[in-house]
Formats: structure tokens, C-alpha cells, sequence
């Protein structure tokens, strides 16, 4: 049952000003950075500038080859289950990446042109080549 039906709301997604998402099962939808980055509101700057305050974390721990800050960041990166946004198989289970997912990530992010220059506009140009992450 979607957000929707559930609060017997007549309007359709482009019309909502939140996902509608099912309340019983995770949709394979995730959020997109280059997206948000596009979004000309004052909501969408602010969300545009916790995306770069994250990831100049992640890229100063990179520099430094601080692995253990590194992991401990990505090992953040999860999700509460009311989301519904994943992979879940049955019942939502909200994990999000994971110490696995986030090992691979941080040890593709390392040799990243983004961590060499220095510019994190770069990570858009970086393609993560892992297994449920992106192809």
C-alpha cells in the first residue's frame, strides 16, 4: 500500500511533494547526487551542501591515508527502514552499504582522480565499478 491510498491522498507522484512510496517493500530507487546538485531551491542548495561537506571528509581522509576515518565514514552511509528505498528482500531491512560494500567503495575512492586532484566535482567523473553499486 503506497502513502497515497494509505491517507486516501487523490494526487499522483509529479503532483506530491514527497516519494509515495509502498509502506510494505523497499522500491529499487535511489537518490541521485548530480540530481540534487540540479534542484534550484533553497532546500536542494542546503541538501547539495551536506553532499560536499561529506564527501570533502571522505576525500581529506583519502589524502591522508586515514583508512580507519575513511571506513568509519562510509560505514555510515545506511538507511532507517521507513525509507523503503533498496534492495530488501521480504521485509524492509534498511542496511544500507554495509562493512563490505563500504571497504570496496572506500578502497575504489582512494585511487580516484578525485582524491589526486583534490576537486570533488571530480567524483562525478569517477565510476565505482562494484558489484550492486553502479555498472
Amino acid at each position: 500500500m503506497k502513502v497515497t491510498e494509505f491517507y486516501d491522498i487523490n494526487r499522483k507522484q509529479p503532483s506530491l511533494e514527497f516519494l509515495d512510496i509502498d509502506t510494505s517493500k523497499d522500491i529499487k530507487l535511489y537518490l541521485n547526487a548530480k540530481a540534487i546538485r540540479q534542484l534550484e531551491s533553497e532546500w536542494g542548495d542546503h541538501c547539495e551542501d551536506l553532499l560536499k561537506s561529506f564527501f570533502n571528509e571522505v576525500l581529506q581522509a583519502a589524502r591522508l591515508e586515514d583508512n580507519s576515518r575513511g571506513l568509519e565514514l562510509l560505514s555510515k552511509l545506511s538507511e532507517p527502514n521507513e525509507t523503503h528505498l533498496g534492495l530488501s528482500k521480504g521485509k524492509s531491512n534498511g542496511r544500507g552499504l554495509g562493512p563490505t560494500k563500504a571497504k570496496e567503495i572506500w578502497n575504489s575512492f582512494k585511487t580516484s582522480k578525485a582524491v589526486k586532484t583534490g576537486v570533488l566535482e571530480d567524483l562525478e567523473d569517477t565510476v565505482l565499478l562494484i558489484d550492486g553499486i553502479s555498472t
